[in-house]
């Protein structure tokens, strides 16, 4: 059983890397082996619009590291993406992943991935105290998990965070967060399925 963090965060300290990592440990902790990329270091180049994933190939023509990680999320069971909000939304390598995720979806407009047997989970970070500043950042996440067909998610948010690391001060969040990874991975075991 495999479980992937994506996290759209460059801080490998930071809060939303942080929050992802403790699902991680919560999955790891129940059995899972990990694994957690950065989509900054990645070389993932925008969606171009050229749709030959609608051709007969059905790829994208974009030559990056987008094969591989899809590749990842293909073979996960659990997938925990995560982001911190800037300008109101998802960072811009996030958005970037996101829109090439376009080439998941057939020209008959089905998706052509299968997750339905996967779980996940989404990490929302912000500085924000306002209820409602989460919201298109949480809907953003949640086409990724539509583009995978994937049913079962849990979204984790965590606001009025400035510092780097201060998530770690907030125990609730993170019980939470290990809970959630302990909760889905065990939902993935052979036993429960």
């Amino acid at each position: 059983m495999k479980a992937l963090g994506i996290c759209g965060s460059a801080r490998h300290a930071g809060n939303t890397a942080l929050l992802i990592e403790t699902v991680l440990d919560g999955a790891r902790s129940s059995g899972m082996e990990t694994e957690t990329v950065f989509l900054n270091e990645l070389d993932i180049g925008p969606c171009t619009g050229c749709r030959s994933c609608k051709g007969k190939t059905e790829e994208c023509a974009t030559a990056d590291d987008f094969a591989g990680l899809i590749d990842k999320v293909r073979e996960a069971d659990l997938i925990v993406i995560g982001s911190p909000i800037y300008m109101g939304q998802v960072t811009g390598q996030t958005k970037t992943f996101l829109d090439r995720m376009y080439s998941l979806r057939r020209a008959d407009r089905t998706i052509r991935l299968d997750g339905t047997k996967k779980k996940g989970a989404m990490v929302v970070v912000c500085g924000s105290s306002d209820p409602s500043h989460p919201d298109g950042t949480r809907r953003t996440l949640g086409v990724f998990f539509r583009y995978l067909n994937t049913p079962d998610v849990v979204e984790l948010v965590e606001q009025g965070l400035g510092s780097e690391g201060e998530v770690l001060g907030r125990t609730e969040a993170i019980a939470r967060a290990r809970e959630a990874g302990q909760n889905l991975a065990g939902g993935l075991s052979p036993a429960a399925r």
